[in-house]
């Protein structure tokens, strides 16, 4: 078994540029479920799949984004980021990972700790966002507590966040 992810850009990150944060999220195997009932953008697009194979998909608009996947623990994965809109010139966007890391994210009410083991963070320049306000949105958003920091849509094991505006920020 495998999971497969794509993240679609649209919106003002795939006309302006921004920032995306990835959280690839280990559950025990017993734990892991793909919900029917939310979206998932891949099963409109994805033309054929082996059964051994699991392809998931999740839309990302905002300038400053945390996509979280769930994957089951000791199962590989991978992603990777398309447009859907074909208005939209992919070959227009640069990308770049910029960087790998870990942490923890701190509550600022309740100074509760919610660990995170990898983040990986990519820039997407499309002529108005620069390498520098990627580098600066990944060490000024917080990370912890996403739901209640930020609005959050659900696909089918995804979550995409908009972090441009933290709510619980003191």
């Amino acid at each position: 078994m495998r999971i497969d992810l794509t993240i679609y850009l649209g919106g003002t990150i795939a006309t302006d540029g921004g920032v995306i944060m990835v959280l690839p999220t280990a559950v025990p195997p017993d734990e892991f479920v793909v919900p029917n009932d939310l979206p998932n953008p891949a099963n409109d697009l994805v033309v054929a799949s082996d059964a051994d194979q699991i392809i998931l998909g999740a839309d990302v608009f905002a300038q400053r984004s945390i996509v979280t996947f769930y994957f089951p623990e000791g199962v590989p994965y991978t992603y990777r980021f398309r447009t859907r809109d074909p208005a939209i010139d992919w070959s227009r966007i640069q990308t770049g990972r910029i960087g790998v890391g870990s942490g923890n994210g701190i509550h600022p009410v309740t100074g509760e700790v919610e660990p995170y083991d990898t983040i990986f963070t990519h820039h997407f320049d499309v002529g108005g966002w620069t390498m520098g306000q990627s580098r600066e949105a990944r060490v000024t958003t917080n990370m912890g507590f996403l739901t209640e920091r930020y609005p959050c849509e659900e696909f089918a094991a995804v979550q995409v966040c908009d972090a441009t505006f933290d709510r619980i920020e003191p």
